[in-house]
């Protein structure tokens, strides 16, 4: 018998090529124990398909029997694998990771304690295995079914692995011996118990680690995806894009210049073992250019690193919102066109990670070949590009992660340099869990991060450096907007009177009216389009398409100084380019006032302008961001409000008053020390409602309705390719159709949470129930060309937009 690991390929080259893959990854990682970790993430990538050398299995495979669990493959893998490491390495805890990367390859990192049972020592072989419970006790005896085939075939199966220079012995496929190995796994899980945290936090990270080298190595290998040359940038590469840029009018410019001479001779005059492998601070005000500053600074620190070091790191850039992303992502572009050979190895030097993201124009060609769409998108993935632009999404749960999908790319944190743009939107409640895997990975994978904001929450802040030296004297010249509080005044009117008295205070000006929810947004702009002509609205209540037209528009008549009103949600906070005369914002967070601050008289060509703080939607907002935050605001307003104004020099000092609040006040919730602390205890994904990592998301939401929306008739078109891909049994064609087409659907998709959208569903698109569709014909009953979906009642719960 000729054993294959899948059709046309033999089991034992995907073994050697798995290796192969798994050893070249060591040389972009930098820890500790390298030379160890290496032996043994190859020694995992040897067994972990072992399974696959039963006939159960290669039947499967030719298609002479159904599937079965005696075909399944992990759990005999990893216990084979655990028994020849306690015989031929001194490991001691090395040996929990490698057997949870090789158990869990097929699914999501599983948690040690519930995979392995507690077998007392001093009872019979039988007796011990009947007194386990179900799922064990019938893990087991497949198990030893497995034994059984694997014995008949033992001399061949042996000699492929001779071939490996591993010594295979029967004795490992014995009940007895898989009962040691148990045993002796479970002694060591109990003997890690006790172990103090450092002993604990280095074998957790292992155990990502060496899960994510295999899963990334075992795709790679099935999808016969080529290694990837690293490309060369050159760190002046900004600059010169800079030289060609110019904006004269522009009196913020002084300011910019100011911060990149000041953050580049930052990165150069540092010693070097400060930066690498260190947590960096960018604070500079809006429109002061810390999108540029930062990649500038990116490039050189990484060009040091690669002459001091020898490593050379990626860039791994992520932002909150899909609206900065795709706004940063086209500058970036612009920047690495300048490379002579970008255009033709594009995917080599840039990559978008982000549900959005596309890959390139679809062919008009009938004949596509969906295999290489399916290629392309392993290869964003696994962030093989220079510069990977992503969420924070992405990034916070691959690195508090466990998902198989997500954890790929883990690796690649390694020597990397990792910007948070605009990192205060990072919920309070998750700093201190955040904190502590960004400080693990600083001192064990050398991971840098750059934390760049115009509002810095103090993340780990007596560990970090500030590449710019003077932001507070910096902030201190500016003088371009003020917070006049209206908080107290506003509670007692409504928001139409309210409105009224602004407008006639600010007659022909552009104004930005920010709300805390959908409802609210929608209920402010039917109030103020009965009054004013030019009125425009954003939210996620509209499509990403429509939003996007809507932006370029909105931009149009701000740079013609057409005295627009802009009704929307925090969607436009942070990173969006618009420039008002005039802001109106309901009460927040002081970091959201004051990055909405930063949408008006952004480069300071105008006299001061007026941010309007009023309180009409107390509860709504404390729905939003929780009690805690708005009273924290309502506190610290009170107390540096002069005359009821707070102008722009003093908003650093409020930031900081306001960050230290609110830090003390989230060090007392226990769910970051109950995440953490399932991280050290190995509990990936706990049973039985035990706290554990698969719990972590970033944004908690409510379950939601996806909604097509079609207007015209290139959404008809997308529409019927998005109902073919749901209709195709083909997997790897499917996958390649998803890629493909996913930005052309998504961003004609809204997703509206369930209980705001039950009194007013569309139809359901055939047997999907999660899936509505509105066409054309049924626009005015659910879709409005100004606000998005259409709610019937306005008592229905408020809803938060991220």
């Amino acid at each position: 018998m000729e054993y294959l690991a899948r059709p046309g390929q033999r089991l034992i080259e995907h073994l050697k090529n798995v290796a192969e893959y798994s050893v070249k990854t060591f040389e972009e990682i930098d820890i500790q124990d390298k030379q160890i970790l290496k032996e043994i993430s190859k020694l995992i990538a040897y067994f972990h398909d072992f399974g696959k050398y039963t006939t159960y299995f290669q039947e499967k495979l030719q298609g002479k029997s159904s599937f079965s669990k005696l075909s399944k493959h992990s759990y005999l893998s990893s216990i084979t694998l655990a028994s020849y490491l306690i015989d031929n390495y001194e490991t001691e805890y090395l040996i929990l990771p490698a057997f949870m990367a090789v158990l869990s390859h097929h699914s999501n990192l599983l948690s040690a304690d519930d995979e392995v049972p507690r077998i007392k020592a001093d009872e019979e072989l039988e007796e011990s295995i009947k007194n386990l419970d179900i799922l064990h006790y019938e893990r087991l005896n497949t198990l030893f079914q497995q034994f059984d085939d694997i014995l008949k075939n033992f001399e061949k199966i042996q000699k492929e692995y001779n071939a490996l220079g591993i010594e295979l012995k029967k004795e490992y496929f014995s009940k007895t011996k898989a009962i040691e190995t148990i045993q002796n796994l479970r002694k060591k899980l109990l003997r890690f118990e006790d172990e103090d945290e450092q002993v604990k936090e280095d074998i957790a990270l292992k155990t990502q680690l060496l899960y994510s080298i295999l899963i990334d190595s075992d795709k790679k290998d099935a999808a016969i995806l080529p290694k990837s040359e690293r490309k060369y940038i050159p760190e002046v590469i900004v600059e010169k894009y800079t030289e060609k840029l110019t904006n004269t009018n522009n009196r913020m410019l002084e300011t910019r210049v100011t911060l990149r001479k000041e953050v580049l001779s930052t990165i150069e005059n540092q010693p070097l073992e400060k930066l690498y492998g260190g947590v960096i601070t960018l604070t500079a005000p809006t429109g002061a250019g810390k999108t540029l500053t930062a990649l500038s600074a990116a490039l050189k620190l990484r060009s040091r690193i690669q002459k001091e070091v020898g490593y050379t790191p990626r860039i791994i850039y992520s932002l909150p919102y899909i609206s900065i992303i795709e706004q940063n992502l086209s500058i970036i572009e612009e920047i690495l066109a300048q490379l002579p050979d970008y255009h033709e190895y594009k995917e080599s030097y840039l990559a978008a990670h982000y549900y959005l993201a596309e890959l390139e124009e679809i062919s008009a060609d009938d004949q596509i070949d969906y295999e290489k769409y399916d290629k392309m998108q392993l290869f964003i993935e696994t962030w093989e590009s220079e510069i990977i632009v992503t969420t924070f999404w992405q990034l916070l749960h691959t690195i508090i992660g466990y998902k198989n999908r997500l954890m790929k790319k883990f690796y690649k944190l390694s020597a990397s340099i990792v910007i948070l743009d605009e990192v205060q939107t990072i919920p309070a409640e998750h700093w201190l869990l955040v904190e502590k895997f960004m400080d693990l990975l600083t001192r064990k994978l050398h991971t840098t991060f750059i934390l760049m904001t115009a509002t810095q929450p103090m993340i780990l802040e007596d560990k970090s450096i500030e590449l710019n030296k003077n932001f507070e004297i910096m902030f201190k010249k500016l003088d371009r907007t003020e917070i006049i509080d209206l908080t107290e005044y506003s509670k007692k009117k409504t928001f139409e009177e309210i409105w009224k008295e602004i407008r006639c205070n600010e007659r022909k000006k552009s104004v930005l009216v920010i709300c805390n929810t959908i409802t609210d947004s929608i209920e402010k702009y039917r109030i103020i389009s009965s009054e004013e002509q030019e009125v425009m609205y954003l939210s996620t209540n509209i499509t990403p398409k429509d939003r996007l037209v809507r932006i370029q528009q909105i931009k149009t008549k701000l740079k013609e100084q057409q005295p627009l009103v802009l009704v929307s949600t925090q969607v436009v906070e942070a990173g969006v380019d618009l420039d008002f005369d005039v802001v109106v914002r309901e009460l927040g967070p002081i970091h959201s006032i004051i990055q909405i601050a930063g949408r008006c008289n952004r480069n300071g060509n105008k006299e001061r302008s007026k941010m309007y703080l009023i309180n009409t939607k107390e509860d709504s907002a404390k729905k939003v961001y929780g009690a805690t935050l708005i009273e924290v605001a309502k506190e610290v307003i009170k107390q540096y409000k002069q005359q009821g104004i707070i102008i722009e020099k003093n908003y650093i000092d409020l930031t900081r008053c306001y960050f230290n609040l609110v830090r003390d006040r989230a060090t007392k919730s226990r769910e970051s020390q109950e995440f953490w602390e399932s991280f050290l205890e190995l509990k990936f994904q706990a049973k039985d409602g035990e706290k554990s990592l698969s719990e972590y998301t970033l944004i908690k939401d409510e379950p939601k309705v996806s909604i097509f929306v079609s207007k015209e008739p290139e959404d008809e078109e997308i529409f019927l390719k998005f109902k073919e891909i749901l209709s195709e049994n083909d997997k790897e064609k499917r996958a390649g159709m998803c890629t493909l087409y996913k930005r052309k659907i998504e961003e004609r998709m809204i997703h509206i949470n369930v209980s705001r959208a039950l009194k007013n569903l569309p139809p359901a698109i055939e047997n999907y129930e999660k899936l509505r569709f509105i066409n054309k014909e049924s626009l005015e009953a659910y879709y409005d060309l100004n606000t998005g979906f259409k709610y019937i009642d306005n008592e229905l719960k408020e809803q938060v937009i991220w």
